[in-house]
C-alpha cells in the first residue's frame, strides 16, 4: 500500500481538569502529539508481537489490533487516531510503513484487511499455520455448538448464554489432543463464526442475538437473516456491527479489481 505522505493534521483538545492522561503523556497539548503517537506505535508494535495475541508471528486482522488497542488504550488511541488522524485507523497505521504493512486478502469466500510487522519476514508460513490451527479449532467448536442446540428444546440459545457456557466450562473448548486451558473466547470472535456458518446456523440480531440450527428454522427466521456477504472495515464512527462481517482468514494479497481503498 502506499504511504500517505502528509502529515496528521492536529487539533488541540480540551485542557483543564477534564483531560486525561495516558502513559504519562496528557492529551490535551498538541505540542506532545508526536509523543502520544510514540506511545500508540509501540503498543501496536507490542501487540503484533505479543504470543498470546499473535503466535505463529504472522499477519492478523486490522479489526481485531483496533480494537484490542481501543479498549486497551481508550484515551491514547482518541488523542493519536481521533485527533490527529480524523478517526481514521487504517490513514494511521499507513503512516507507519517502516513498521506496519496493511494489505487487503479476498479469497472470495472472505474479505479482510490484515496487518503485520515489516520485520516478520516469514509472515506467509505463519498465516498458513494459523489458517491450519484454526480450522482444527472451527471444526470442534462447530460441533461443540451443534451438540448444544441439539440439546435445547427450540434448538437454540443467544450468542451470550452460549459464551456464559463455554467461559465457565473452558474444557468444551479443547480440541481433543491438546492439554492446557483454552483462553476465554471473545464474543466477537464467536459472532463471526457463526455468521461464517450460514448453511448451519440462522443468526437473528433481534431479538436477543439469537442463534437457531438452520435445519430447524422456521423459513421466516431464514429469510429475516442477516446478509452474510462480505463487508469493508468500517472506521470509527460507524455502526459497531457494520464491522463485524469481517473474517480471520490468512495467505498473499489477492488481486481485487478494483481494490478498495482503506480507510
Amino acid at each position: 500500500p502506499s504511504q500517505l505522505g502528509s502529515q496528521p493534521s492536529l487539533r488541540r483538545m480540551p485542557s483543564g481538569k477534564g483531560a486525561s492522561m495516558e502513559g504519562g503523556v496528557p492529551d490535551s497539548d498538541p505540542d506532545l502529539f508526536p509523543l502520544r503517537e510514540a506511545k500508540l506505535t509501540a503498543a501496536v508494535v507490542e501487540f503484533l508481537e505479543n504470543p498470546s495475541q499473535n503466535p505463529f508471528q504472522g499477519s492478523v486482522p486490522s479489526e481485531r489490533v483496533q480494537n484490542c488497542i481501543k479498549a486497551q488504550h481508550p484515551d491514547l488511541y482518541k488523542s493519536v487516531v481521533g485527533a490527529g488522524y480524523a478517526n481514521q485507523w487504517h490513514r494511521y497505521v499507513q503512516r507507519h510503513g517502516e513498521l506496519f504493512q496493511l494489505f487487503y486478502v479476498d479469497d472470495k469466500k472472505r474479505a479482510v484487511w490484515r496487518i503485520r510487522l515489516v520485520k516478520h519476514e516469514n509472515w506467509e508460513d505463519a498465516d498458513r499455520r494459523e489458517k491450519q490451527e484454526r480450522q482444527r479449532h472451527d471444526a470442534h467448536l462447530l460441533q461443540v455448538l451443534k451438540t448444544y442446540l441439539l440439546a435445547k428444546p427450540e434448538k437454540s440459545c443467544s450468542v451470550d448464554e452460549f459464551c456464559s457456557v463455554t467461559n465457565a466450562n473452558r474444557g468444551l473448548l479443547l480440541v481433543p489432543g491438546e492439554t492446557g486451558t483454552p483462553p476465554p473466547m471473545p464474543r466477537g470472535d464467536f459472532v463471526r463464526f457463526v455468521r461464517r456458518h450460514a448453511d448451519e446456523f440462522v443468526y437473528q440480531k433481534e431479538p436477543h442475538y439469537l442463534i437457531t440450527l438452520a435445519a430447524y428454522a422456521p423459513k421466516q427466521e431464514h429469510s429475516q437473516s442477516e446478509n452474510f456477504g462480505s463487508s469493508m472495515l468500517s472506521d470509527d464512527g460507524q455502526p459497531p456491527e457494520a464491522s463485524m462481517t469481517l473474517e480471520d482468514t490468512a495467505g498473499k494479497p489477492q488481486a481485487v479489481a478494483p481494490a478498495p481503498a482503506p480507510a
